[in-house]
């Protein structure tokens, strides 16, 4: 009997791969469209985000959820233009776009080891809500979380934004 749910098991995993590896073929990084459909967004208690029925612009005086469908079209717009991207673009693109620099937060474009990230992620804060956005070896994708106790997005070091 174990032996046969080894076989199982193995047959499963193998099955698993293919399909994982024939999902990933069809990613070719140049396929920028791909990375960047519209994906559904949601505050972090579920609520969906509401569709916006006019083209969205950044009002400072509305919620990080109000201004969240802008802030998805300006980081959509960069990153079908640029593909990959570092946090510097990200954070220059965000504050052209009526962003206050010093509300924003950015992760690190490289590892410890100096290898590129998999994955950038950047916050800005609206109105004590952050809209968190993240794009790399992933689609891209945002929400919405409060701003945390210690007064910012992220949990942990971020890049030092000093241009």
């Amino acid at each position: 009997m174990p032996r046969a749910r080894v076989l199982l098991s193995a047959s499963a995993s193998a099955s698993v791969a293919v399909v994982l590896l024939a999902a990933l073929a069809g990613c070719a990084p140049d396929d920028r469209a791909s990375l960047l459909e519209p994906e559904p967004t949601a505050t972090v208690d579920g609520t969906p985000v509401p569709e916006p029925t006019v083209a969205p612009s950044f009002d400072p005086a509305l919620s990080a959820v109000e201004n969240q469908p802008y802030f998805d079209q300006v980081m959509r717009t960069l990153l079908l233009k640029e593909g990959k991207t570092s946090g510097k673009k990200v954070v220059n693109t965000l504050v052209d776009a009526g962003f206050d620099k010093r509300a924003i937060e950015v992760t690190f474009d490289k590892t410890a080891i100096d290898l590129d990230a998999d994955n950038l992620q950047f916050a800005v804060q609206v109105n004590g809500g952050c809209i968190i956005g993240q794009f790399g070896n992933v689609k891209y994708s945002s929400t919405i979380a409060p701003v945390l106790g210690s007064g910012v997005c992220f949990i942990g070091k971020t890049r030092t934004i000093d241009w």
